[in-house]
C-alpha cells in the first residue's frame, strides 16, 4: 500500500470494526473485507478449531492498517 492513499470513510469505519473485533470468530470472509485484505490493511488469521469443526477466522489489522486508522484520526496541528 502507498503511504500517500485516500482511504474512504466506509474504510474507516470497517478498519474501525476490525480493530473493535466484530469480525472475530467468523465462518466465512465478508466481502466488504476484501478490498482492505488486498491492499494490506487487514490480515485473516485462522483461528485453531477441532478437526470436525468448521474452520472459523478472526481478523485484525496489519501494522499499515493501524498507522492509517490513526492517521485519519489524529486531530489537525494548529500552526
Amino acid at each position: 500500500m502507498k503511504h500517500n492513499s485516500i482511504i474512504t470513510a466506509d474504510e474507516i469505519r470497517l478498519l474501525k470494526k476490525v480493530r473493535q473485533g466484530d469480525f472475530d470468530n467468523v465462518s466465512l470472509m465478508p466481502s466488504e473485507l476484501q478490498p482492505l485484505i488486498t491492499r494490506g490493511l487487514v490480515e485473516s488469521i485462522r483461528s485453531i478449531t477441532l478437526p470436525i469443526m468448521p474452520t472459523r477466522f478472526r481478523y485484525r489489522l496489519t501494522l499499515a492498517g493501524e498507522k492509517a486508522l490513526s492517521a485519519t484520526t489524529q486531530p489537525l496541528k494548529k500552526r
